[in-house]
């Protein structure tokens, strides 16, 4: 880092050091195939207290390499948000909404379903982009540019409102990006911002946070300074609790000159202590997580992990597990014959688990993913085989700590 995504201070503490990675997208299809790799370095400025990676990946690296990669957010609160929003002060039938992502889309047609007569979203193709469902990672750098912003407002109207969900945490140049949806956004309108609230994250050491294609990990407080010396007002805040990962919503309006931005950042003790204990403990947990596989392996079990996504893949890499682990089992069948990368495990079909006569199974996967795969592998349950679950296995660990 070479300053501060938020208030460009130049000082930072490292929280951990992971080393060089590889890109949790990039299934390499042999052994032999060369990796990327980037050093993971996650730190906290000593200025404001934001959470961010030190060292970025390449942009261009970081671009998922198969077409087929997309990702999925929750979105049992957006009817209610959809109605939030429309209760914005100026905003009627035919105020304009903008959408950033494909993650907009369904959005969009909720408050196209409530009367909102037009809505837009940024498409692929004006930004030179041949995937269709391009995501933040890709269409983000593209949007930094103003002459890209300005054939967007020639060819669409402007819009009063631009939704922007999980994409935030995405931009590898934050203040530019921010900028960028000022100019996009008309003088008064507003920009609504969807982002992970990582508090849960931090409370409960869960190191497979940490992923490439996140740059910044907010907190309430962090999420609310991030808008201090921008051309953005914090107008309103919505939160909404999920099992695995709560989310958080700043709608901020573009009502500000370069004179009314603040010039002083002050770090909130918590912020500081969320990141102290999280640095302090990952050296703790690291050598609990080898004497616990150890063990495991010592009582000849044999070992699998269900979920071939980003938490399974930086669990295994950031704790140095592989040589515990017998394959990595997913049922997508775009991930048949390829392997994990960095730890080069293979990804394997579920019917593997029975043939393998796995012991214990852990899955790297959400909640909801986890009861599912439980109920449809009731089979391996009844022949005595058991799953854990990653979320939950530091938790379980600092739970035993003195």
């Amino acid at each position: 880092m070479t300053v501060c995504q938020a208030c460009a201070s130049s000082e930072s503490d490292v929280l951990v050091d992971g080393g060089m990675q590889a890109l949790c997208n990039a299934y390499p299809s042999s052994l032999e195939e060369y990796a990327y790799q980037f050093h993971v370095l996650l730190g906290q400025c000593k200025t404001c207290g934001l959470i961010q990676l030190l060292r970025t990946p390449d942009e261009n690296e970081i671009i998922p390499k198969y077409e087929w990669i997309t990702y999925s957010e929750p979105e049992e609160h957006l009817d209610e948000l959809s109605d939030q929003l429309l209760k914005l002060p100026g905003l009627t039938q035919d105020s304009v909404f903008c959408g950033i992502t494909y993650k907009d889309d369904s959005t969009l047609e909720r408050l196209r379903r409530r009367g909102i007569k037009t809505t837009w979203r940024v498409s692929p193709r004006d930004l030179n982009i041949t995937l269709p469902n391009a995501g933040s990672e890709t269409v983000l750098p593209k949007l930094n540019d103003e002459s890209t912003i300005k054939k967007l407002i020639d060819k669409n109207q402007r819009p009063d409102v631009i939704i922007g969900r999980h994409v935030l945490e995405h931009a590898f140049d934050t203040q530019k990006f921010l900028n960028a949806m000022s100019v996009l956004v008309k003088p008064q309108g507003y920009v609504v911002f969807e982002v992970p609230d990582c508090t849960k994250n931090l409370k409960e050491y869960d190191y497979t946070m940490i992923w490439e294609e996140h740059i910044l990990y907010f907190t309430s407080t962090s999420f609310s300074k991030l808008f201090q010396n921008t051309f953005f007002t914090l107008f309103q805040r919505f939160y909404y609790p999920y099992t695995d990962e709560n989310v958080m919503i700043a709608v901020v309006k573009n009502n500000k000159s370069d004179n009314d931005f603040k010039k002083t950042w002050v770090s909130s003790n918590e912020e500081d202590f969320f990141g102290l204990m999280f640095s302090k403990n990952f050296d703790v947990i690291y050598k609990k997580i080898h004497i616990y596989f150890q063990g495991l392996f010592n009582q000849n079990k044999k070992l699998a992990i269900f979920g071939a996504g980003h938490i399974s893949c930086m669990f295994i890499n950031l704790f140095k597990i592989k040589n515990y682990i017998s394959f990595v089992v997913d049922d997508d069948p775009h991930k048949s014959d390829l392997y994990m990368p960095g730890s080069l495990l293979p990804i394997v079909h579920s019917q593997k688990l029975y043939e393998a006569k796995i012991d214990i199974c852990f899955m790297g996967l959400s909640s909801a993913a986890e009861k599912k795969v439980m109920n449809k592998h009731s089979v391996f349950l009844d022949k005595k085989g058991e799953f854990r679950s990653l979320r939950r296995l530091v938790p379980f660990m600092m739970g035993e700590m003195v």
